[in-house]
């Protein structure tokens, strides 16, 4: 059964939304999927919807979004935490380049 998912490092292809998306509808046939990792793939503010939705999953625990180029979207993250999320027990967001807006 798959636990983990490491989909880090793509920065220089940059991931999609739709590929994103696709990633959600496949996390949801995992019943035993429990961390995320996602860092450095040039996530942006563009990619919320996807992201946010990410944090809806009760099965997932820990999430790592660093190395990404979010800003507003790291303040989104930061207030679902804190206002509706309590099943992510581990979440990595540092380094994030909130001033380069590539």
């Amino acid at each position: 059964m798959i636990q983990v998912i490491d989909l880090s490092g793509f920065k220089e292809r940059r991931i999609s939304r739709s590929g994103l998306r696709e990633l959600l509808d496949g996390l949801e046939l995992l019943p035993c999927i429990r961390s995320l990792n996602l860092s450095n793939n040039g996530i942006t503010d563009d990619f919320d919807k996807e992201i946010l939705a990410l944090f809806d999953l009760t099965k997932i625990k820990a999430i790592n979004l660093s190395f990404n180029n979010m800003k507003a979207l790291a303040l989104q993250i930061g207030k679902k935490m804190r206002d509706e999320v309590s099943h992510i027990t581990w979440l990595d967001m540092t380094m994030n380049d909130f001033d380069n807006e590539t």
